[in-house]
């Protein structure tokens, strides 16, 4: 649910600012694939130092993954 309602809460916005400025859809490529990067899906948060963690949860999707991957191994969370 959550990955969902972050998904359309940024269609949304996006969406907007395209029928507004129609330059936002060649920048839109290029921030998703940013996102994608540093989104954490084949390594672990605690593998970066913390200052690096402090910026890799600027991405919406880092807490999400992270959960997923806590569920998946069936480990505890631990505080970010």
């Amino acid at each position: 649910m959550i990955q969902a309602a972050t998904a359309l809460g940024f269609g949304l916005v996006l969406a907007a600012l395209n029928a507004q400025y129609r330059d936002v859809k060649h920048a839109i490529g290029f921030v998703v694939q940013v996102f994608m990067l540093a989104t954490p899906v084949i390594y672990p948060l605690s593998r970066l130092p913390e200052w690096a963690r402090q910026i890799a949860f600027i991405n919406p999707m880092a807490a999400v993954v992270t959960s997923y991957r806590a569920t998946l191994q069936g480990v505890p969370l631990t505080g970010h």
